[in-house]
């Protein structure tokens, strides 16, 4: 019987606390519209290409949203030539460019090449599980680049920047 009541108190102890649990809906911090400014893109292959943001909204970065294209795979001599999967980082900056030290890299990722569409779309990069707290003020870089040895894997539309500290 005390087992009982135990169990019951748990219960409704636990319920009870999940009641009082609140959790901020995700907030919009800032867009960028690519239609308006449709001319500007870079082409992302093997050179690093960022693109720095200051952050609105003090909190928990989860999600960028970036306008792409996969370019499609040409042939070379009759054989296809691959396409690279992409990298995508953000990253703390100094003095304006991507820091180049990993450990202060807030998300990574590798996107296979077959997940981005050839068409032109919005492809969301879902970083929650990294915890990036961010701060209103901070600047940050978003950085994409391939593992190939082509200039031209994908087309990010809105970004007109370039960092590779071995060309620049």
């Amino acid at each position: 019987m005390k087992k009982t009541h135990l169990i019951n108190f748990l219960i409704c102890f636990i319920i009870l606390a999940s009641v009082g649990m609140t959790y901020a809906a995700p907030q919009l911090d800032q867009v960028y519209d690519t239609s308006i400014m449709n001319s500007m893109s870079s082409d992302i292959g093997r050179t690093d290409k960022a693109q720095t943001f200051t952050v609105g909204v003090t909190g928990t970065l989860n999600q960028v949203d970036l306008d792409l294209r996969k370019w499609i795979p040409g042939t070379k001599n009759g054989i296809p030539i691959p396409i690279g999967n992409l990298f995508f980082d953000v990253r703390t900056t100094v003095n304006g460019f991507p820091d180049e030290n990993d450990s202060t890299t807030l998300a990574s990722m590798v996107i296979a090449e077959a997940s981005i569409p050839t068409a032109r779309s919005f492809y969301s990069f879902d970083i929650s599980s990294y915890g990036a707290s961010v701060t209103s003020g901070d600047v940050l870089a978003i950085v994409l680049r391939s593992d190939s040895e082509n200039l031209t894997d994908y087309k990010w539309f809105g970004a007109n920047a370039l960092f590779d500290p071995t060309y620049n």
